[in-house]
């Protein structure tokens, strides 16, 4: 979940929560993992650095691994390890140059 909230006075507290849920598949794995990015911003119409394109790259990863009949649990995880840890260094990034301008 990325949030994006107009700054103000007041903060806001909010939990994401990964549930998987493995139904009539005998030879399946199932894992989840949630992840939050909060960043307040001025506008919430405007996305942040290149922050649409990174969310489109995470998901494209995601869904080619979902997809990926030959792929094992332990590459599965790197993988989407690899990913989100792409987008990490991106919300920094962008963290940083926010909290730069103040």
């Amino acid at each position: 979940m990325i949030a994006a909230p107009q700054n103000s006075a007041f903060a806001r507290a909010s939990c994401i929560v990964a549930v998987a849920i493995n139904d009539e598949c005998t030879d399946c794995t199932t894992i989840a993992d949630a992840y939050q990015v909060f960043l307040q911003v001025d506008d919430p119409n405007a996305t942040a650095g290149d922050v649409a394109d990174d969310m489109r790259n995470l998901d494209a990863e995601l869904r080619a691994v979902s997809t990926d009949p030959n792929i094992t649990l332990a590459e599965a995880r790197a993988r989407i390890a690899a990913a989100v840890d792409r987008f990490w260094a991106v919300a920094a990034t962008i963290d940083e140059q926010r909290s730069a301008s103040h």
